[in-house]
């Protein structure tokens, strides 16, 4: 090694044999691998240097990403493959991680399915298929599914959101209404039962109107 500079900008350590750059390295490793001007790099331990500090950079990259919040571990990955890291590295990285306990699937389900089911109008469907996307199968997040998104829960929230939408279209004719809160409902990620079970309330509730009945009888005069 002829020559360690440290680049300002990324605050790597930049070095050199001769005239030839051979790496950046993180400036903790460097000092772990005890290299300085002089020190004599055989071709094995190039590779092992440059092979070690790719892993110190993406790990470094991961705690940053896991600094916001709470991340699955396919996200993670994701994350360290579009940096351009190579498998075997995210490998090396991700069962660091883990080790560390940085990233756990099941406490990010459980927390997830927990928040989703107290904190937005998401169904039982939609949870477990957001948490499929970020890389959780269904038969992980199905303890938490059961214990937070029961069908009273379900229905429930489906009501309330049923409720916001019926007066949000009282102007529309009431079977278009029906039909446009029903597929908001599917959308929200509520099953069959529950959306049923909610558009046959609101059925009977507006049976009992006067909007109702006024639309019925234009509907029956027309029919004449």
């Amino acid at each position: 090694i002829t020559d360690l500079k440290i680049d300002k900008k990324t605050k790597q350590v930049q070095i050199y044999s001769g005239e030839e750059w051979l790496m950046d390295m993180d400036p903790e490793l460097v000092w772990e691998l005890g290299l300085k001007k002089g020190s004599v790099l055989e071709e094995e331990k190039i590779l092992s240097a440059k092979r070690k500090s790719e892993e110190k950079k993406a790990y470094n990259q991961s705690l940053h990403y896991l600094t916001f919040k709470d991340r699955t571990v396919k996200e993670v990955e994701d994350h360290l493959k579009s940096k351009e890291h190579e498998p075997a590295v995210i490998a090396a990285v991700m069962k660091k991680l883990k080790e560390y306990d940085f990233v756990d699937d099941e406490r990010y389900a459980a927390q997830y399915v927990k928040d989703k089911s107290n904190f937005s109008d998401h169904g039982r469907n939609r949870i477990s298929s957001d948490l499929e996307k970020r890389g959780i199968s269904k038969e992980q997040s199905l303890p938490y599914l059961e214990e937070h998104c029961n069908d009273e829960s379900e229905l429930e929230k489906a009501k309330e959101l049923a409720t916001k939408l019926d007066d949000r279209l009282e102007k529309l004719p009431y079977r278009q209404k029906l039909e446009k809160i029903g597929r908001r409902l599917q959308d929200k990620g509520y099953s069959w039962d529950v959306i049923q079970g909610v558009l046959s309330g609101i059925d009977a509730e507006n049976k009992k109107s006067s909007a109702y009945k006024e639309e019925l009888e234009k509907n029956m005069l027309k029919a004449v």
